[in-house]
């Protein structure tokens, strides 16, 4: 009885006309895909990716490598043409809103830049390679640091004491 239960079940299964079945595995395949991660979008990068940060409530990755730096807009797969250019960036962020994106150079320059047209906001001079930012949650203020450490005060324009130097210096 069992060879005749799975020739039946065989059978059953190359039938063309068995619309009952055609239309559960549609319907596992539609609950199977409401599941599955499917990838949004690829890209290549020159090199190893050293950073990878979302714009906030935005459409934007911000993707640093040893190379440089790429603003990519994910959803329609095109890059930011002013970032293509920036080379020796050791650290980049977005600000709290998105409008702007932070860049700390290994030169110690630091930028801030208009996000969507690539302007330059600001220029700040810092001691050594810039290896981290980080914007205040209200914007006012961005730490800068390097072997030392020291808050950017972005309406006045200036360092605001004390510099921090890293405890194994």
């Amino acid at each position: 009885s069992d060879v005749c239960s799975s020739d039946l079940a065989a059978e059953q299964s190359a039938s063309a006309d068995d619309s009952g079945r055609q239309e559960d595995n549609r319907l596992r395949a539609r609950n199977w895909m409401r599941q599955a991660i499917l990838p949004v979008a690829a890209m290549s990068s020159p090199s190893y990716v050293d950073q990878l940060d979302f714009q906030p409530r935005a459409q934007l990755l911000l993707v640093r490598h040893r190379s440089g730096v790429v603003v990519w807009s994910w959803r329609d797969g095109k890059r930011l043409p002013w970032a293509e250019t920036l080379a020796g960036v050791g650290s980049a962020q977005f600000s709290p809103d998105g409008a702007s994106v932070a860049l700390g150079f290994l030169s110690g320059l630091a930028q801030i830049r208009n996000v969507k047209s690539g302007e330059l906001v600001a220029r700040i001079r810092h001691q050594g390679q810039i290896k981290a930012l980080a914007f205040s949650p209200d914007e006012k203020f961005l730490a800068i640091a390097s072997q030392i450490a020291r808050v950017w005060d972005m309406n006045g324009q200036a360092f605001l004491k004390p510099v921090w130097s890293h405890p194994h210096q």
